[in-house]
């Protein structure tokens, strides 16, 4: 069901007339995100800072990627391979993440959103 209306909310994205959804914690994106700026992030730029993603779709034009909040390391990317005996997994309860990048045409940051997993 959830990767369902993941899905959902991926594909209204490709809409003009759609909001960009609500940011999951402000501070959290400011303190451990601050690189992430619509309009002047590039692909390249992410790619760098946040490795490879999770999920991509319409060409890699959106990324996704799963973070969790590691209390010494801040918002830290997950594979979504991840190994169970990976430490960083037993913090998963402290906070599990989805960000989606949208780039446009030029690979410069459209909008973005910061998304909290319940």
């Amino acid at each position: 069901m959830g990767a369902f209306m993941f899905l959902l909310a991926i594909s209204a994205s490709g809409c003009s007339s759609v909001p960009t959804l609500k940011v999951a914690d402000a501070e959290l994106e400011t303190k451990w995100l601050p690189f992430v700026n619509d309009g002047s992030t590039t692909k390249q730029d992410a790619l760098l800072k946040l490795g490879l993603p999770a999920a991509h779709f319409e060409g890699e034009r959106i990324l996704v990627y799963r973070l969790i909040l590691d209390e010494k390391d801040g918002l830290v990317p997950v594979s979504r391979y991840a190994d169970p005996q990976d430490p960083r997994i037993a913090q998963w309860p402290l906070g599990h993440y989805n960000l989606v990048l949208v780039f446009d045409d030029n690979h410069v940051l459209k909008r973005h959103s910061l998304l909290k997993v319940r």
